[in-house]
């Protein structure tokens, strides 16, 4: 009779501690995740991911300084392809014209997918409609995103994603009177033929001035690299406690400037780094 007896307890004991194992798994699991789903807890009400729309006049007007030195038909075309080559490599707008804008959008479409699993709404600003009430997501600067031109000022940023009077792209901070460059320049680390790139992110998230119950979260950048880095700090499953406390600690209602640096070049080629640079309160207008 024992051992039947023993055999029923070890059988018991086993399947307990594997019930054991996985409660823990998923208490663990949870405690990990409760700071990212109560941070996206909009995504359980109707959004609307709003992209911008490029307008070829924002390039045209990128490329006027090259464009009034022309002086013949040849050298007029040869002057052209190189200035569109140069604008595009150096100074991509914080629109959807670039890999950075485009990642952007995939990275948060894939982590709406992770926790709605539904099919999101992707349109442009000209057919929001009667969306505009809903939580909203909006990718790209105000150069290109006019909601996110029109909003911005309500909600009180004052990051704002824009271009000195050389025409190149910048974050400027309107509170501070500080402008953050984008910079392509010498590494400091030393290394033989290593090049540093650094660009400029701005995150923001605030209630929507339509609809006071729905929320408008903005990514965008100087270029598109600098959107690429504020969406890259929403996804990370490292910030979410971050994003939740900062979310928290300003009212469901802040900016901040994020900093990305790539090495090009050296024993580090590649190497990318995001980061938290400047997070406050949002100060709407009265």
């Amino acid at each position: 009779m024992a051992a039947p007896y023993d055999l029923a307890v070890n059988v018991v004991a086993v399947a307990l501690g594997g019930i054991g194992v996985a409660g823990w798994n998923r208490a663990r699991l949870w405690w990990k995740y409760r700071a990212k789903k109560r941070f996206w807890s909009f995504f359980e009400q109707p959004t609307v991911f709003v992209v911008g729309e490029l307008e070829s006049s924002i390039l045209m007007n990128a490329l006027y300084a090259e464009l009034e030195s022309l002086v013949s038909p040849e050298a007029d075309r040869r002057a052209l392809v190189n200035g569109i080559i140069a604008h595009v490599r150096d100074q991509e707008d914080s629109g959807l014209i670039g890999r950075g804008d485009f990642d952007a959008m995939i990275n948060l479409v894939v982590l709406w997918a992770s926790l709605k699993q539904t099919r999101p709404l992707i349109m442009l600003p000209a057919d929001l409609g009667d969306h505009k009430a809903d939580n909203l997501v909006l990718i790209g600067g105000a150069d290109v995103n006019s909601l996110t031109a029109a909003l911005s000022p309500q909600l009180g940023c004052q990051l704002e994603a824009t271009r000195d009077s050389e025409n190149h792209n910048l974050v400027k901070d309107w509170r501070l009177g500080q402008n953050y460059p984008v910079r392509t320049e010498i590494s400091a680390n030393g290394h033989a033929g290593e090049v540093q790139l650094r660009d400029w992110g701005v995150l923001v998230r605030g209630r929507n001035p339509h609809n006071p119950k729905s929320v408008v979260l903005i990514v965008a950048g100087a270029h598109g690299l600098g959107t690429f880095a504020a969406t890259e700090v929403c996804v990370r499953d490292s910030n979410q406690s971050r994003l939740f406390a900062e979310n928290k600690q300003h009212r469901e209602s802040f900016e901040a400037l994020i900093s990305y640096e790539r090495l090009i070049g050296g024993p580090f080629d590649g190497r990318v780094t995001v980061a938290f640079e400047l997070v406050r309160e949002l100060r709407p207008a009265p």
